[in-house]
């Protein structure tokens, strides 16, 4: 994507075509019972000490693209099942990703 940008800007054609996540909003998605993310600027860091959920946020992505590409069915599958994806402990079961 970022080559394509270069190739587009050389020509003259640039325009602004980036996405920017404005909020992420997290429930009973693995460690992340109730997490809102909010105003992140253009370049984020993740910083975090082990098990604290680094690697789970960045699956995020990953599990709503084999969402989109594949099925839900398949994402949970990939991922161990829904037991293995939802909050564990947690009393409401619902999923949710925004």
């Amino acid at each position: 994507m970022y080559r394509r940008l270069i190739d587009l800007k050389a020509r003259g054609i640039y325009a602004e075509c980036l996405m920017k996540i404005e909020k992420i909003h997290l429930k009973n998605f693995k460690v992340f019972q109730n997490v809102t993310i909010e105003d992140l600027p253009k370049f984020c860091v993740i910083v975090g000490a082990n098990g604290s959920g680094k690697t789970t946020f960045f699956d995020v992505f990953g599990f709503l693209k084999d969402c989109l590409t594949f099925s839900v069915g398949r994402a949970l599958m990939q991922r161990g099942g829904f037991k293995e994806v939802v909050s564990r402990g947690h009393a409401d079961p619902a999923t949710h990703v925004s």
